[in-house]
């Protein structure tokens, strides 16, 4: 069946049980990452003109912006946890408690944020892969290691079978055992 025409004009798909609630508009360039963290119905969105929002998704109003004065590489959320990939570094900000930390990265841009369990892993343009670890005790997260897995930039990450897989800028992607890193 061929879809087009007034009908795609007015609706952003056809389903039976689906909805659309709301169009969350405000960035200025594509929106390069979406998280709802744990115990929040409101979703938080970065894009590449460094803006990071916070929306309430029924209303469709943003209810708070930070400009973060660089391009939003990518954004996750994970628990309590929202993670935004930056130039030379991650933005780590937990949606519970307020707390507020900066990991550093090298001088390049943060294209790619995977969790899992206690980790944080960050796919970076200059081809590595910083990893940290969440220490509970003092609250916040630990460098562990870099992992030089791409012989390009990384534009994607998952974390699956105890193993790392990458996507890069090269067409590949390349897969690396966990097992040490737990």
């Amino acid at each position: 069946m061929e879809i087009s025409g007034p009908m795609l004009e007015n609706s952003w798909f056809m389903g039976k049980g689906v909805s659309r609630l709301t169009l969350l508009e405000g960035h200025n360039k594509a929106v390069t990452g979406i998280a709802i963290s744990q115990g929040s119905d409101k979703p938080y969105t970065g894009s590449g003109d460094g803006v990071f929002r916070v929306w309430d998704c029924y209303t469709g109003h943003c209810v708070g912006e930070l400009n973060l004065g660089s391009e939003i590489g990518c954004l996750v959320g994970d628990g309590p946890w929202v993670f935004i990939g930056l130039r030379n570094l991650v933005k780590v900000w937990n949606t519970q408690t307020s707390a507020e930390y900066s990991l550093d990265a090298p001088l390049v841009q943060v294209y790619a944020l995977e969790t899992n369990k206690d980790m944080l892993f960050a796919g970076m343009q200059d081809e590595s892969t910083l990893a940290w670890k969440y220490n509970p005790e003092t609250n916040s997260f630990q460098f562990v290691t870099t992992l030089k897995v791409q012989s390009c930039g990384m534009l994607s990450l998952k974390v699956g079978r105890q193993s790392l897989y990458s996507g890069s800028m090269d067409n590949t992607i390349r897969a690396v055992s966990l097992t040490a890193a737990y």
